[in-house]
């Protein structure tokens, strides 16, 4: 009877050991669902105040503000991003090969129940390394970062899709870079593409 109770007891604590591994090496993600204002291209290049091609350097630092009952209610992570190519630029002082600061609202946390991940949109997906992304970025007077217009609307990369050549990788999530299929998103992706990498 000991042993079967010690056997118990084990596979208890790997059971427990194992779940809390779990929540803690594999975030949750929340996604709030907001609605955005739809942007034409046209509409992004007249807010932008620069629009880049650029690849990420490293993530700086992530703010993130809880409320009473430890429910994140502010939150936003700052890139820094290094410049490939400029298309449009307001802010006469950069150049190709300078490092802008990128602010993306979403946060990484960790707490005792739990590794976490919250974003501020159903389709964003944070910017990766080793991607090139055209971006519509805008900068608030006096801010020293830019962001992304629009979340989602002001973020592409043609990695994937050039890397398949094919129209019909458009219908693949992996290729644009968004956690849902939007229709609209994939009107404007064939735009920029057009205007911007195609050429």
């Amino acid at each position: 009877m000991k042993k079967v109770i010690l056997y118990v007891s084990i596979l208890c604590f790997v059971f427990v050991i194992s779940f809390f591994g779990y929540k803690h090496s594999v975030p949750q993600e929340l996604r709030l669902d907001g609605k955005l204002k739809l942007y034409t291209l046209e509409e992004l290049e007249k807010t932008s105040t620069i629009i880049v091609k650029a690849s990420l350097k490293e993530k700086v630092s992530t703010d993130i503000v809880f409320d009473n009952e430890k429910v994140p209610y502010d939150y936003r992570t700052f890139s820094n991003l290094e410049i490939d190519e400029i298309y449009e630029n307001n802010d006469t002082s950069l150049k190709i090969g300078d490092q802008i600061k990128v602010v993306e609202w979403y946060a990484n946390w960790r707490d005792l129940s739990g590794a976490y991940t919250i974003i501020s949109s159903e389709q964003y997906i944070p910017l990766k390394s080793n991607m090139e992304y055209v971006l519509f970025l805008y900068q608030e007077p006096g801010k020293e970062y830019y962001e992304i217009i629009g979340v989602h609307q002001g973020k592409y990369t043609f990695d994937n899709y050039i890397a398949q050549e094919n129209e019909s990788s458009l219908g693949k999530l992996s290729t644009l870079e968004i956690q849902e299929y939007d229709e609209y998103y994939i009107n404007n992706f064939k735009l920029v593409y057009d205007k911007y990498i195609k050429q």
